[in-house]
């Protein structure tokens, strides 16, 4: 799977690595993992690295399939902030899930900076980085 994750302090923030070419169905999949986590606090900080990720473009459909998800009753952890940083050619794309994640609730930004986005969570950049390199590929 392109995505994986590590949680931490004690299930309050939630660190991701998307690396590669992902699809619908690999995001689908994540997800639908991630939503069931028992481990991700409820009201978790999200920080998401896909500076090495490739995403297929989505639909309206797509997205709300994911979001409606991420708020059903199997849901185990709701997001609270989310903060993302990518490519540049993917910014376009990021900002209609932001935009849409901010209609549901949670306070979402993506970023092009890494430095940037870490001191929006309010987490260290080193730390940060270095619980990404611990994330297997």
């Amino acid at each position: 799977m392109p995505g994986k994750y590590v949680v931490v302090d004690g299930g309050r923030l939630v660190i991701e690595k998307w690396v590669g070419k992902t699809s619908c169905a690999e995001i689908m999949a994540y997800e639908k993992h991630r939503a069931q986590d028992a481990s991700i606090a409820d009201g978790a900080k999200l920080f998401s690295d896909a500076r090495a990720g490739e995403f297929t473009k989505t639909s309206d459909e797509f997205m709300q399939k994911v979001f409606a998800l991420r708020e059903g009753p199997d849901c185990k952890a709701h997001l609270s902030v989310w903060a993302a940083v990518l490519q540049a050619s993917e910014f376009e794309q990021a900002r209609i899930w932001e935009a849409e994640a901010g209609r549901r609730g949670v306070r979402a930004v993506i970023f092009t900076s890494f430095d940037v986005a870490c001191t929006y969570l309010g987490i260290d950049p080193v730390e940060t980085q270095e619980l990404l390199d611990s994330i297997e590929p």
